[in-house]
């Protein structure tokens, strides 16, 4: 390694396939490897170790949470640190955030590059009383270290806000690597079916079951593609199945590296997040031409379909969103032709922005 080099540490337990890493691997690849040492420390398998562009020190740790191997992570670090006199961390999420800060405060010699790709209140959002126990605890951890953090970027103005009551000075907000380009406008039609796409995991803080019931009301011919994996694909597809109108076509088709296929075929995306970040699929269904119903959660939605590139709709109300679905569908014409205005939108979701902004970031601190 050359002394001169900075030594970029990215703390990213989970690098799989997705939208978050794909963030993380486009910076990663954007980087002058004359300038930077990147190292990734990730819990099992980086699935995008054989995509990098240059040459990237990769620690796969064979445990499932931080907590296992936090002295681990530590002891990396600090080799890593004797190296340079320029030391940064990135890490994404709060949990990950959370043990990078503790990191500093230890070591001392490096500084810290926090990423929250989703909303603080994800924290207040649990599903069992002992995920409402470690939530409490990392939220309690978050609204007491972030203060440390050399600065925290957040991808939507809404989490920056969040941030902000307990976290003020440092922190900003940059938008995602979303787009290599910007599509031109394109009118879609539609005669024979009205299709339908559906982006993520498979989680249920995605709302997937919510999605599920809801497609299996639809009575007008559709083709509806589910994309993302997950450990209950195989309930969904037999629940589907079961439940849906003869009319409508559904195709799991698991994780998709890229989208673009699907999106072109399809004139609706909806999303049924109860909480969100930066939704990549939105802003790439918007630059596809696709009219967007997102869930009315917390998060990043709001800012993303504004009041032109789609409905806002509540996810416990069923009827409502039908009625939507069905009004979109009917007055499709007018409503994807507001998307014409989204090239000023979009340009803050391009690649070479979004990177160059981080890369100004981690030049200052």
């Amino acid at each position: 390694m050359q002394k001169n080099k900075t030594n970029l540490i990215i703390i990213f337990p989970k690098f799989i396939l997705g939208g978050a890493s794909n963030s993380v691997f486009k910076l990663i690849n954007f980087l002058d490897h004359k300038k930077f040492n990147i190292n990734i420390i990730c819990l099992k398998r980086c699935e995008y170790k054989k995509k990098f562009n240059k040459k990237v020190n990769i620690f796969e740790l064979n445990k499932d949470k931080l907590s296992q191997v936090f002295f681990k992570i530590l002891n990396i670090c600090k080799n890593i640190s004797k190296s340079s006199s320029r030391n940064i961390i990135l890490s994404n999420h709060h949990y990950a955030n959370v043990y990078s800060i503790l990191i500093k405060l230890i070591l001392k010699n490096i500084s810290i590059l926090c990423v929250e790709r989703t909303c603080i209140y994800e924290l207040s959002y649990y599903y069992s009383f002992l995920d409402f126990l470690k939530k409490k605890i990392l939220k309690f951890f978050v609204k007491n270290l972030y203060k440390f953090s050399d600065k925290i970027v957040s991808n939507t103005k809404f989490t920056k806000k969040e941030i902000q009551n307990f976290s003020k000075e440092n922190t900003l907000q940059i938008y995602p690597p979303t787009l290599k380009k910007i599509f031109n406008f394109k009118r879609k039609k539609f005669q024979k079916y009205f299709n339908i796409v559906w982006v993520g995991r498979l989680d249920r803080e995605k709302g997937i079951e919510e999605f599920c019931k809801l497609i299996c009301k639809i009575n007008f011919k559709s083709k509806i593609f589910i994309l993302g994996g997950g450990k209950k694909k195989k309930h969904y597809e037999n629940f589907i199945k079961k439940h849906k109108s003869p009319k409508v076509k559904v195709y799991l088709k698991g994780f998709i590296n890229n989208s673009d296929l699907y999106y072109k075929k399809s004139h609706l995306l909806i999303n049924t997040s109860y909480f969100e970040g930066s939704n990549n699929s939105i802003i790439e269904a918007i630059n596809n031409n696709l009219f967007v119903m997102a869930t009315n959660s917390p998060g990043g939605n709001k800012e993303l379909i504004n009041k032109n590139h789609g409905l806002l709709f509540n996810l416990d109300n069923q009827k409502e969103a039908l009625k939507k679905i069905e009004y979109i569908r009917k007055n499709y014409k007018i409503l994807q032709s507001k998307i014409k205005s989204k090239n000023i939108f979009l340009k803050k979701f391009i690649e070479t922005k979004s990177n160059n902004s981080y890369l100004k970031i981690i030049n200052q601190i």
